[in-house]
């Protein structure tokens, strides 16, 4: 029997399971670093709310109050017989111009009176807005039986205590009227008069347009722009907003970026570098406002949208739109 020589041994570099290994401990360093990445990007991004900020601008800043109120004529008063008695005629419809004494309704005393039949007539020149009673019902003197209304129209609506302290008349009014060609049309007017008592509903939208009552200020806006197949329809339902104040090319920035401390002092956040020495200390804070530095400010007049600044802050700032416990703009929620 012969002796056959043995195989070399294959050297380790050379067997099958030690590039197996390479090639999985390289996926794994690989796909480690992809890992690693994605979080630090996740951390980034956790973080890229801190980035959404707001510029100092020289804007125009304006005041405005939306509502919504009625159309109610100028005047407009009940009428009632002086006998009791049964109707006998209806000489008008809703919606009629009617001329100063001329007859609206007749009643006939019967046995309710020795003063037989009775006319009522038209106070002044006006037009009908409603009538309470028919043909046939027996009424007194009591009865309510129509109201007649001024020919000319206005606007009326209630305003809040925060709102009349501002409402002046002689102010820009602007209307829409939803109902009317889908609210696209806009119409100039003006206040007219603001009341100084409080009052629970102007008279003229309760009783001619079912309005809730509410507890407010009565405030008047005319206009002469508005159709007249709309002006004319009392009750009808109009948007309204109306210029309060108005500046001009003064330092602004939004409301929303101004925080305030516990005395009531102003001041906003400075737009902080989002890198990942700010993330590492970020996770051991208590809370990010905390890594956050602040720049105290003075503000002048307040806007809907923007308020003046007058002092800390220039034309071309950058501050932080950050509202603690909130959400911005563009969606980021704050610790």
């Amino acid at each position: 029997m012969s002796n056959l020589p043995k195989p070399k041994k294959k050297r380790f570099y050379k067997k099958w399971w030690f590039w197996t290994l390479i090639i999985l401990v390289l996926s794994g360093a690989g796909l480690a670093s992809v890992l690693s990445q994605q979080y630090a990007d996740a951390q980034l991004n956790a973080y890229s709310y801190l980035e959404d900020n707001v510029e100092v601008k020289r804007r125009n800043i304006s005041k405005t109050i939306s509502t919504n109120g009625h159309v109610v004529p100028d005047n407009s008063t009940y009428l009632f017989f002086s006998i009791p008695g049964e109707v006998t005629a209806i000489d008008v419809n809703v919606g009629d111009n009617v001329d100063k004494d001329k007859v609206l309704m007749r009643i006939d005393g019967g046995d309710f009176t020795r003063s037989g039949n009775d006319e009522l007539k038209s106070p002044f020149d006006g037009k009908v807005l409603s009538i309470n009673t028919f043909v046939g019902d027996v009424i007194n003197q009591t009865t309510a039986v129509m109201e007649i209304g001024y020919r000319s129209n206005h606007i009326e609506f209630i305003a809040s205590e925060s709102e009349v302290i501002d409402l002046r008349t002689g102010q820009r009014t602007t209307i829409t009227v939803p109902s009317y060609n889908n609210g696209r049309d806009e119409y100039d007017g003006e206040v007219t008069f603001v009341d100084v008592k409080k009052q629970v509903a102007a008279a003229g939208a309760q009783a001619t347009s079912g309005a809730v009552a509410e507890s407010g200020y009565l405030v008047k806006v005319s206009t002469t722009e508005m159709p007249d197949e709309i002006r004319d329809i009392i009750g009808l339902s109009v948007d309204l907003i109306v210029d309060i104040y108005e500046t001009s090319q003064v330092n602004s920035l939004k409301l929303r970026a101004i925080q305030h401390d516990d005395d009531d002092n102003p001041y906003v956040y400075l737009v902080p570098e989002i890198n990942p020495q700010f993330i590492s200390d970020a996770m051991k804070a208590d809370s990010v406002t905390d890594l956050l530095e602040t720049k105290d400010i003075t503000t002048g007049f307040e806007g809907n949208d923007y308020i003046e600044i007058t002092s800390g802050l220039k034309d071309g700032d950058k501050v932080l739109l950050y509202t603690p416990n909130g959400i911005s703009d563009s969606g980021g929620i704050f610790n």
